[in-house]
């Protein structure tokens, strides 16, 4: 019998393609793994925040703040198979399982809290993900370019809140709407799903359009399954996350200005 009790589990895979061993990359006297641990030990409404793993030299490191490290199999294809491995090993009737990126430091607490209260206030929602609406600023930009920035991810949500589809090109495409009456949602690369939603989606084969825009979310979409976007609001702090070396630099820069998250 599982219960609605959430837990978080962060993936931490050490052989990144752009930025081997990231997860103990440090920002600001720090470790980005430790990092994402901090904010995810101060979201309530979580039963325990757990790392999930493949390489004993973050497993090791990351014993010196916390117990709570999972080893995974290095052949996991992505964050929702080591996610899913990991929330198996715990052995726990946890009904809510949180996704949350090992390499988005900056990300405030109040970003996962939103996603546990669509939960708790739809008792049918099995899967869930943040967005964010961009600012008329950045709505400008996207309209004359055409593009947003390097990474961002789109999304279009339907009138009952559930994702209709992401995309790394611009949607909706501002073709005929001008720029005042376009509304565009940034992706938040954050998934909370109930077990039942998640052990579906791992045992979903790769879809067409999956592979076209290398986005795993797209698998389910695909697939007939519904999940549910919550806006959020960073309250004038930034959004990163550390994909490659460079974004170091840029992480830091943030923490200087704007402190924790």
């Amino acid at each position: 019998m599982l219960s609605d009790d959430a837990v978080i589990i962060i993936p931490a895979r050490y052989a990144s393609v752009r930025f081997p061993a990231k997860a103990l990359a440090m920002i600001e006297g720090k470790s980005l793994i430790e990092r994402v641990w901090s904010t995810a030990s101060r979201v309530k409404g979580v039963q325990g925040v757990w790392i999930a793993t493949d390489h004993d030299k973050i497993a090791h490191h990351c014993h010196r703040f916390t117990p709570n490290v999972i080893m995974t199999d290095p052949g996991c294809a992505n964050g929702t198979e080591r996610v899913y491995q990991a929330l198996g090993k715990l052995g726990q009737s946890y009904g809510i399982c949180i996704n949350f990126q090992g390499d988005a430091p900056l990300t405030p607490p109040w970003v996962i809290e939103a996603l546990l209260a669509r939960f708790a206030a739809d008792k049918d929602c099995q899967m869930v993900t943040p967005a964010t609406l961009l600012s008329s600023e950045e709505t400008a930009q996207v309209v004359a370019s055409g593009k947003g920035a390097a990474g961002t991810v789109f999304v279009t949500i339907d009138a009952q809140g559930k994702a209709l589809y992401f995309s790394r090109s611009v949607i909706p495409n501002p073709f005929r709407l001008p720029a005042r009456e376009m509304h565009f949602y940034r992706h938040i690369g954050i998934y909370a799903y109930r077990r039942p939603a998640l052990q579906k989606w791992v045992a979903l084969p790769e879809s067409q359009l999956e592979r076209s825009e290398g986005l795993e979310q797209l698998r389910v979409l695909e697939a007939g399954m519904s999940m549910h976007v919550v806006p959020v609001d960073y309250r004038g702090r930034p959004e990163w996350a550390v994909d490659v070396p460079g974004d170091v630099e840029v992480v830091s820069g943030h923490l200087q200005r704007f402190g924790e998250p």
